[in-house]
């Protein structure tokens, strides 16, 4: 006569990841909620806001202002060739 451990059906592989990656998902959710309620949200915006303030733009930088810079034409056909 075979043995109750012996007649169980072992846990499908799909189902143990499924159960794996809701597991993580759960314990990251809970990492992140825990880890940005640990943040002082108005001191954050007041020293982005006087930084913000010395420092300019950085999509615009003064060479694109610069009439040589706009005036640069790029010809990909006078590159020379490679040996």
């Amino acid at each position: 006569m075979p043995d109750d451990k012996d007649t169980r059906a072992r846990p499908s592989i799909l189902g143990a990841t499924l159960k794996t990656c809701l597991a993580i998902g759960f314990l990251s959710l809970c990492a992140a909620n825990w880890l940005t309620h640990g943040f002082d949200r108005t001191g954050m915006s007041r020293l982005a806001s006087a930084v913000s303030r010395d420092i300019p733009d950085p999509v615009t930088t003064g060479s694109l202002l610069e009439r040589s810079a706009g005036a640069t034409a790029l010809d990909p056909c006078a590159l020379p060739r490679r040996r």
